[in-house]
């Protein structure tokens, strides 16, 4: 200790003169520029100070090559490719090859021929006297240089994708390093280039082995480029009985990724390195190379191909907006999560094309917003059809005109926006859903505004009441609703809560499908029996009161409504009784059973959900607003208050095993009410005609693993809650308990369970 000085007093006297929440920097340098002045002489930080061997840097790309080497720079590219797009970057993975950064700077820089442009001639190197009829010699500048500048076309084509509709460091990561990717060159150009590979290595005495495995990487970049041409594509999608739509590359791609072979890799010395780091404009720090392995990357174009084969075959069978929304529901939703950079972009452009074409199909997106909200509300909307506005003086006219043709573009942006939500990684779809709720709820009150003013004006459905039936308006609602539902509940598979959040959630989701059950069974199926009211009593009874050509008018009007509308709604209504309500109702009696079950943890005193986490800094009360601010922007419905969620935690002070045991068995037959109807849910599903006809055939076999998973979970459930029954009635209530929650079989609900304090 003696040697020790105290510098204290120094220390804090030297720290007199710096003002306080203030950077020290030089000013020769701005604060980005100080900042990163830390990373000078750091070999982790400074790309200055990337070591390279003589190799890397005199390695000169227009030299011949053996054909072991060719093929093995062919094998690391294709495998660096889906390394990028396992979280890497191209200078760790593409770039890194000494070909390619030739290639892209020459590109650039040079004239003449695409060929010519794309010379694997470094300029900076000492020029070498080459025999440019050799077969390595050929072998690449004939057959590599081609394969270099698909590949290049095709991370081109990746990164358009990738700007459009990726997000960069979630999806993808592409530092790019400001080169050009060929992306201004039409694919038949480069595909030609490829096709003139494969003819001079016919021509060619290679060995059989050497010549399939060339072959097989020229036609695996041939068809990794013609995936750019399915954007163009145009289906038959929303066609009824349209044919099933084939394109062979995808299946030939398919057999060629079965066939890649990338043994034996054998790459000349210095044609992989860090040099593009240090050579290039880099702005990011040194890191190492990244290569996935081998058979990995074999696997990852297969399935890449066939997920985009799937895919592009279950369109083209869509045949109406009600298969298409149950597509993207459970389809489209489920396998997300398995796709790659790749195909997910493909996926979300392919939906929604830039002309707004939906699937490449005939349908656009205007024709698209009134076939979907007729699929919930029934056909022959008035608000959605051309305005007869004769009876109204030309200015009202007009204002009226502009003020639906309004509301159907506030419609479409926003329904547009929602189908943007698919596709996406699960936490990005919180958050854009979370954005759009307020979209929605301001979408919601203008068209009720206008609906209503157009009601008195005559303009509108009504219901068998003679009330304005606000059928666009009753679309809204419900689908804000089930955004708002989504929002709350895919938390739970994200794992976003805590413990003592999940009464507060089951509480909330409770009272949400209620008022979606309530919505649906109520004012929805109000709007379509309004709709066949109309037409079958409204009508015919102002036929009796008319005479002459108004009444032959009319005649021919209801003759074309009873054959070609009334079967349609009849049909809504049928799909919608037997099938949606079902679901609500089941999920309602699901989510108010789980509530009931947490109701009787805290009860017993398993857990406590009117306290947070132990030390917490705040009251629960905040947590409760903080938890549900989300929702808090929403006009209607009203956000429950936190005295509400008190009042439903309300039992007697004093456990009692009696009224605990009734709890239970209360509980046991909403789980088992629940179970039942998810069965006949199934059932619907396998049985019923006019149902299936809702769904793709993948679709209802998602929908019906759903419902498998909520059937075994409610019997878990019920099965808990009888054991926890029959330990309490033999006399255990004055044992501790606590909460245990393990995986479930199905998202929205894990396995939530009771076990003595004693068991470790």
């Amino acid at each position: 200790m003696e040697d020790l000085v105290d510098i204290t007093d120094e220390l804090f006297k030297s720290l007199e003169g710096l003002s306080e929440n203030k950077v020290v920097q030089s000013p020769l340098f701005n604060l980005l520029e100080g900042t990163r002045a830390i990373e000078i002489s750091n070999p982790n930080l400074d790309t200055g100070l990337i070591e390279v061997d003589v190799d890397d840097v005199s390695f000169d790309p227009s030299a011949p090559q053996h054909v072991d080497s060719v093929i093995g720079v062919m094998n690391r590219l294709l495998i660096g490719y889906m390394s990028w797009l396992n979280n890497s970057s191209l200078p760790l993975t593409i770039l890194s090859c000494r070909y390619v950064q030739t290639l892209l700077q020459n590109y650039t820089s040079n004239g003449g021929t695409l060929s010519q442009r794309c010379s694997l001639v470094d300029s900076r190197l000492a020029p070498q006297i080459k025999d440019s009829q050799s077969l390595e010699y050929g072998l690449v500048h004939k057959v590599l240089k081609p394969f270099l500048m698909a590949m290049a076309r095709f991370v081109g084509f990746t990164l358009s994708v990738a700007m459009e509709v990726l997000y960069e460091e979630e999806d993808i990561t592409t530092r790019n390093m400001n080169l050009n990717y060929l992306q201004n060159e039409a694919i038949e150009v480069v595909l030609f280039e490829l096709d003139t590979a494969k003819a001079w290595l016919s021509t060619q005495n290679l060995e059989k082995h050497d010549f399939d495995v060339l072959q097989t990487n020229l036609n695996m970049a041939g068809y990794l480029l013609k995936l750019e041409t399915l954007l163009g594509l145009r289906l038959n999608a929303f066609v009824p009985n349209a044919s099933q739509f084939n394109l062979p590359f995808l299946d030939q791609a398919v057999e060629v990724a079965s066939s890649l072979n990338f043994q034996g890799e054998k790459v000349p010395s210095g044609s992989f390195s860090k040099f593009i780091q240090l050579d290039m404009d880099n702005r990011n720090i040194p890191s190492e190379l990244y290569a996935i392995d081998a058979s990995n990357a074999k696997q990852e174009y297969i399935t890449t191909f066939k997920q985009i084969k799937e895919f592009v075959s279950s369109a083209s069978q869509i045949a109406n907006v009600a298969q298409f929304l149950n597509y993207m529901r459970y389809d489209i939703t489920a396998s997300s999560t398995k796709y790659n950079a790749l195909v997910k972009g493909i996926v979300k452009l392919f939906i929604i094309r830039d002309d707004r074409s939906i699937l490449g199909s005939s349908l656009h997106l205007d024709g698209y917003v009134g076939q979907a909200i007729e699929s919930l509300v029934g056909v022959n909307t008035v608000i959605l059809k051309p305005i007869n506005a004769a009876s109204l003086k030309v200015e009202t006219a007009l204002l009226v005109q502009k003020k639906i043709a309004q509301l159907k573009t506030d419609l479409e942006s926003t329904i547009y926006y929602n189908l943007l939500i698919y596709g996406n990684n699960p936490c990005r779809q919180q958050q854009l859903r979370n954005k759009g709720l307020v979209i929605w709820d301001t979408l919601q009150i203008n068209s009720e505004t206008l609906e209503s003013e157009l009601f008195v004006l005559g303009i509108g459905d009504e219901l068998t009441t003679g009330e304005a039936s606000l059928a666009v308006s009753s679309f809204i609602f419900h689908t804000k609703l089930s955004e708002m539902l989504l929002l709350l509940i895919n938390g739970i598979d994200l794992e976003l809560y805590k413990d003592y959040e999940l009464f507060l959630i089951y509480w909330y989701a409770s009272y949400l499908s209620q008022l979606l059950l309530d919505l649906d069974s109520g004012r929805i199926c109000n709007i379509i029996e309004g709709k066949i009211n109309f037409i079958t009593h409204t009508l015919p009874k102002r036929l009796k009161k008319l005479k002459g050509e108004k009444k032959q008018k009319l005649r021919d009007q209801h003759a074309h409504l009873v054959e070609h509308v009334l079967p349609k709604l009849e049909k809504t209504l049928r799909y919608h009784r037997n099938y949606t309500l079902v679901k609500l109702k089941a999920y309602c009696l699901m989510f108010e059973a789980v509530k009931s079950m947490l109701m009787i943890y805290h009860y017993i005193g398993a857990t406590n959900f009117l306290e947070s986490a132990s030390k917490s800094l705040t009251s629960f009360e905040n947590y409760f607003n903080l938890r549900l601010k989300p929702w808090s922007s929403i006009g209607v419905p009203q956000l429950p208050t936190f005295e509400q969620y008190k009042r439903s935690l309300n039992c007697p002070h004093v456990p009692n095993v009696d009224y605990a045991n009734e709890a239970i068995s209360a509980t046991i037959l909403k789980f088992n009410s629940s179970k039942k109807l998810f069965k006949e849910l199934q059932k619907t599903l396998m049985e019923d005609a006019e149902v299936k006809s809702n769904f793709l055939e993948s679709s209802a076999g998602y929908a019906q693993r759903s419902c498998e998973e909520l059937i075994k979970t409610s019997i878990v459930y019920a099965l808990n809650l009888t054991e926890l029954k029959s330990k309490l009635h033999l006399g255990s209530k004055s044992a501790g308990y606590r909460m245990k929650i393990n995986p479930g079989d199905h998202k929205f609900f894990p396995y939530i369970n009771v076990e003595s304090s004693s068991t470790k």
